[in-house]
């Protein structure tokens, strides 16, 4: 249901006052402005700074009520405008005084009684905070295409005549609307200004630029670039890979048949530096979407109500920009404390927990969610229901064969032929590496060729790997890695290839003492 549907509804059933939690007054004036000639209402505006204001007649002012105690009083005993809807900005440093919130209180009572006579005055609440105790919430949906299709269109008059005439296609129209989807109409109108000002056109790179900036300044969702090297970016987990390449047509095809459903998502879990994160900026580029990095830590926020309006937003955002890839990183502790009583913030985190369930199986528009765990066995069972995401991996430490991949594609990254080195080498002494050892032995080994002022050698990576302790060995130590093993045995799909004969990866015997002492 859109937004006036939702506002007509709420006046019809006589709710009492409404609040409209959003950053856009102008747009949400437009549309409760429509609302009220549909309903045959006055629209008058009240801000502290100019008192009340007929929407469609501004010079119709009345500055005596600026104070906000007189102005309650005024439409609890004797307002005399209506019917209308009365729109209240920026009331919520009033609420704090209590002889005006008993006024808000009382309006509110009024206008719910059924005569005719109490319907004179409809409160309407624009404000961007968090919607107080006595308030019916109706929020303002971000843009869809069709209302920024609106935005962009007045917009082109700044064009020189030239560009008019080529935007005047619908399709290059489109092509704006690709780049801004998923802003709000304040935020649009920005991003188009700043590609003007910058280009003179409407560029593409320029649009995208400013849509990354606004997005992860105002949102727990962050424009993430994929990795362009795609399918060939990542060494070994063969069968996953496999999995990915055969979804991406069904995922990808609008023209498919109605009865067969995309594709939701994966959670992918393993030790750090296992490639999972990786594979989430692997997959945007194999389905040729964009990848938005879900930042679960941004939904929270300090007052009451904040982190389930930010949740919400975040994930209409996703919807917006959609088809497209949500990646959740380290989803075991954005949601740590959802399995818990909820005791230490008041069930903030299992209420949010609960929303992004809930959406996670009942969105219908085209987004792939990629999950990434270190410590999947911490997070509810809830959380792996098939019907949510389609399965769930295990990254184990790579074996021999995926080792030599990895360093195909690490040295190829690094600008060196793999061809030049002792690749079989490299995979027996670096055994219980994860990916991201693998290359920080590289790194180090091209750090040490640049001060000797000569090329790196296969013997400068494997002094490398003699300094570098694989993450696991604290997992081991721990009892981490048994557990998440154990656990992956029962819920997950391996991610290598279970016939590798060192597919079950554990710790070769090598004495750690001198690189300890050396660290």
């Amino acid at each position: 249901m859109k937004f006036t549907e939702k506002l007509t509804a709420m006046i019809r059933a006589r709710s009492g006052n409404i609040w409209v939690r959003t950053k856009e007054e102008s747009r949400a004036e437009k549309f409760i402005f429509k609302v009220a000639a549909e309903r045959q209402r006055k629209m008058i505006i009240w801000r502290s700074s100019t008192g009340l204001v007929q929407y469609d007649k501004p010079t119709n002012v009345r500055k005596n009520l600026q104070n906000p105690l007189t102005f309650a009083q005024m439409v609890m005993d004797n307002f005399e405008d209506g019917p209308a809807i009365v729109i209240c900005e920026d009331i919520s440093p009033f609420l704090n005084q209590p002889q005006f919130a008993r006024f808000m209180k009382d309006i509110s009572r009024k206008s719910q009684g059924r005569s005719p006579e109490r319907q004179q005055c409809q409160i309407i609440v624009i404000d961007n905070n968090p919607c107080p105790d006595g308030y019916i919430q109706v929020d303002l949906e971000i843009p869809d295409r069709e209302e920024l299709l609106l935005v962009v269109k007045p917009l082109l008059k700044l064009l020189p005549e030239k560009a008019q005439k080529e935007y005047e296609a619908p399709e290059k129209q489109q092509e704006v609307i690709d780049c801004i989807i998923g802003l709000e109409a304040d935020q649009a109108t920005q991003s188009i200004a700043e590609s003007l000002v910058a280009t003179k056109k409407l560029d593409p790179i320029t649009l995208i630029k400013a849509k990354k900036r606004l997005l992860s300044s105002s949102t727990a969702i962050q424009w993430t670039d994929p990795d362009l090297r795609g399918i060939k970016g990542i060494g070994g987990y063969q069968i996953l890979k496999d999995y990915i390449m055969k979804r991406k047509k069904v995922f990808t095809d609008s023209q498919r048949d109605k009865n067969l459903p995309r594709p939701k998502g994966i959670i992918a879990a393993g030790p750090p530096g296992a490639g999972k994160s990786l594979l989430a900026k692997i997959i945007a580029t194999i389905f040729g979407v964009p990848l938005l990095r879900f930042d679960v830590a941004g939904v929270f926020g300090g007052l009451v109500g904040e982190s389930e309006s930010n949740m919400k937003k975040a994930l209409e955002i996703a919807e917006a920009i959609s088809p497209c890839v949500l990646w959740i990183d380290e989803v075991d502790k954005g949601f740590a404390g959802a399995s818990g009583s909820g005791e230490s913030d008041g069930g903030v985190t299992k209420k949010i927990f609960g929303m992004y369930l809930t959406w996670q199986q009942e969105c219908e528009k085209p987004v792939f969610s990629i999950c990434t765990a270190n410590e999947p066995h911490r997070l509810p069972s809830e959380f792996f229901r098939h019907g949510r995401y389609d399965s769930v991996w295990w990254f184990d430490i790579p074996n021999k064969k995926d080792r030599i991949e990895i360093y195909e594609i690490l040295l190829t990254k690094h600008g060196h032929d793999p061809k030049e080195f002792d690749l079989d080498s490299l995979a027996s002494d670096s055994k219980s590496f994860t990916g991201s050892e693998i290359e920080q032995a590289i790194i180090e080994a091209m750090w040490v060729a640049y001060d000797e002022g000569r090329k790196i050698k296969t013997v400068d990576i494997l002094t490398a790997c003699e300094d570098i302790i694989p993450i696991i060995r604290g997992w081991g130590e721990r009892g981490t890695l048994k557990e998440v093993r154990d656990w992956a045995v029962l819920a997950a799909r391996k991610a290598n290839d279970p016939n590798d004969p060192e597919e079950e990866v554990v710790e070769e015997d090598r004495d750690w003492s001198n690189v300890a002492n050396a660290n």
